[in-house]
């Protein structure tokens, strides 16, 4: 049986681990973050600079990681894209998400404010709202692209930060039978 895997996608600071947390509870499913278990591996931390070494062994890690798992259904949160040195972005291969399997994609979004605060507030960074722009504008092409690509189901969800954004991904998902 095919496993159902729900990726939650989203820049850095749009609130993918707690959505995920709540999504968990709620479906009585594992959630799983990509970060971890590449670093389970690799022995990398991924701390507050959030630069990455080798993005392609790490995604191969990844694909591995997922495999392994035996729950039939469960969630997956992590980037179609990274942030590199020098404002720079890497774009993860098309190739990874088909290896994984997801049956559908999560977008989460925010405004270019919200995420700014929400990455001082756990890093004590202040990140440069034109990156955070272009990392949102990446983020987003990545992940049509790859639906499209793939024929995977992509929801879009503009977080709020409020009490009804669980409520409302919740509803969100009804449409594609989570």
């Amino acid at each position: 049986m095919k496993k159902r895997i729900l990726f939650v996608a989203g820049v850095y600071g749009v609130g993918k681990t707690t959505l995920c947390d709540i999504l968990s509870e709620k479906y009585l499913i594992s959630s799983y973050s990509s970060s971890e278990l590449i670093s389970k591996c690799n022995h990398e931390e991924y701390g507050k600079n959030k630069y990455v070494t080798n993005s392609n062994r790490n995604q191969e890690i990844l694909v591995n990681q997922v495999n392994k798992i035996k729950d039939e259904s469960f969630i997956l949160n992590g980037h179609f894209c990274l942030k590199e040195k020098n404002n720079k972005v890497i774009l993860l291969e098309n190739e990874v998400f088909k290896k994984l399997n997801l049956s559908c994609i999560l977008l989460l979004s925010a405004s270019v404010e919200i995420i700014k605060e929400n990455l001082f507030k756990r890093d004590k960074i202040y990140y440069d709202e034109e990156y955070i722009k272009l990392l949102l504008k990446c983020e987003e092409e990545q992940a049509e692209k790859v639906s499209n690509l793939y024929k995977i189901p992509l929801l879009k969800y503009n977080m709020q930060f409020n009490n009804n954004d669980a409520k409302n991904v919740i509803e969100l998902l009804k449409h594609i039978g989570g």
